[in-house]
């Protein structure tokens, strides 16, 4: 087992390696779509209710998702060759895989975050990449409940669709509860996610997974899924 983990860093590292070969680093990536060089995106999302603001990014913080496995040190290797880094101020292991809440420059703008966002993600090693917010922080993972006769076939469909990820089952959160991924992959980020699945009539709600609250801990903690309950109160 140690053998074959050690393998799949390795190939993710070389991975990684050839992207920076082939000229994708921080600061090379393609530009911005002009639209987004005129102003900072204000983040946001629909419940089924109302319309959530979150505001823009702040400048201050910065949450990375790598890929399973990717090593820590490697992470940090990474994330030092951009020029708005300072530090990495906590490290979260979540049920889609590590995630590290970097402390920008200060002085960074939302224009400056937003650009760094879209060069990260670029990298094979990343999984997706998301402001701090005056909110707070949220990965890439959200909740969503069915509806008592909701279709589950409907909804895996509508999963393919969105292109995002089943992360945990109905099995380990409770009766008709999925904890989902909306990564770089996904046919928009977590809040535009959350949003297209509360339009769904087959679902209950949808809810983002967090905020998130990140140790100071040098080594990787454990992030529980959350509670039905504790969904219903975000």
């Amino acid at each position: 087992m140690k053998k074959m983990l050690y393998l799949f860093s390795c190939c993710l590292y070389l991975g990684f390696s050839g992207c920076r070969k082939e000229g994708i680093k921080p600061g090379d990536a393609a530009p911005l779509p002009e639209k987004q060089q005129e102003s900072c995106t204000s983040y946001g999302y629909q419940t089924k209710t109302e319309p959530v603001a979150l505001g823009p990014a702040t400048g201050a913080e910065l949450l990375v998702g790598f890929r399973k496995n990717f090593p820590l040190k490697q992470q940090q290797r990474l994330l030092a060759t951009c020029e708005a880094f300072q530090a990495v101020s906590g490290q979260v292991q979540t049920a889609s895989g590590p995630v590290s809440l970097i402390t920008l420059k200060p002085g960074t703008t939302c224009h400056e975050t937003e650009k760094l966002m879209h060069e990260l993600e670029q990298l094979p090693a990343v999984r997706f990449s998301l402001p701090g917010l005056q909110a707070g922080t949220y990965s890439d993972e959200f909740v969503v409940s069915l509806q008592v006769n909701a279709s589950e076939t409907e909804f895996l469909q509508l999963v393919a669709d969105t292109r995002t990820h089943i992360v945990t089952y109905p099995e380990e959160l409770g009766s008709r509860l999925y904890l989902l991924s909306a990564d770089k992959s996904a046919a928009g980020n977590v809040f535009e996610m959350v949003s297209f699945f509360n339009d769904a009539d087959l679902v209950e709600y949808a809810s983002l997974n967090g905020p998130l609250t990140p140790l100071t801990s040098p080594d990787l903690i454990a992030f529980r899924n959350p509670t039905k309950q504790e969904v219903e109160l975000n």
